[in-house]
């Protein structure tokens, strides 16, 4: 297995570049992505806090958690990381806003009390032309807010068996919901798939498994039945997805095709 293979399977552990949507909100992009949970069912959260919701634009997207300190944070397709605050009124309805680090403009948006979809606006630099609607669904889960959820960094390791094979280290970042993780890795491909109620993962391609887990922060990787190198998941060490512009990817429920950022 190479590195492209590295970058492919890393993809699987788990999203809007503004100049990426102001080049594609009129055209068509791609994102890769397999089986993924079930977002958007399930007894919704009163109020945002302790939430993680996906939006869609263009052919590419962000993954938001809404900390329940009023910040947010939201990871880009692009393998980008934006944060941003939002406000909760009296009523339970709350006003957001992040903008990415690369430049453009803010995205803004507004979800009403008990909503489980909304939108945000996407601005040009000049922060009054709109140019793009983020379309955002909630990711319900069970109505629970497991200890899992937030922003994560995953980062493969070799042992010797995996040197043998030139395996290299790899990274990738994902956000995780209730039931279901969204993100970015080596290569820039973007992936979902579903976590079990204890946060388990497997995912499965061709003849190499990865099994992680987000309670525990650990997992491996394996090829043919013979564990090739450890994965290390953490919501502090933070690590940055090289960012080569495609590769093969899939989520827990199967495997998605080519990467379309």
């Amino acid at each position: 297995m190479n590195s492209q293979s590295l970058r492919a399977y890393a993809a699987a552990i788990l999203t809007v570049v503004v100049a990426f949507m102001y080049q594609n909100c009129s055209g068509s992009g791609g994102e890769s992505s397999g089986g993924g949970g079930n977002a958007g069912t399930g007894t919704p959260v009163i109020g945002v806090a302790n939430t993680v919701w996906r939006g869609t634009c263009c052919g590419s997207g962000a993954t938001i958690y809404f900390k329940s300190s009023n910040d947010l944070v939201a990871l880009l397709d692009s393998g980008e990381v934006a944060t941003g605050n939002w406000q909760q009124d009296a009523n339970d309805n709350t006003t957001f806003t992040f903008t990415p680090p690369s430049g453009g403009g803010a995205i803004s948006g507004n979800v009403a009390a008990g909503a489980t979809t909304s939108s945000a606006t996407i601005y040009a630099s000049n922060g009054a032309t709109a140019v793009g609607t983020l379309n955002l669904t909630q990711d319900v889960g069970n109505g629970t807010a497991p200890a899992w959820l937030g922003l994560w960094y995953i980062q493969f390791a070799p042992n010797s068996d995996g040197q043998t094979l030139s395996l290299t280290a790899g990274c990738a970042e994902a956000m995780a919901g209730p039931d279901t993780y969204y993100g970015v890795a080596d290569g820039g491909a973007t992936f979902t798939g579903a976590l079990s109620g204890t946060g388990d993962s497997t995912v499965v391609f061709g003849n190499q498994t990865l099994s992680f887990n987000y309670a525990t922060m650990a997992g491996t990787v394996t090829v043919s039945g013979q564990v090739v190198g450890s994965l290390t998941l953490s919501q502090t060490s933070a690590c940055t997805p090289s960012s080569s512009t495609s590769a093969s990817n899939g989520g827990a429920g199967g495997n998605g095709g080519a990467g379309g950022i």
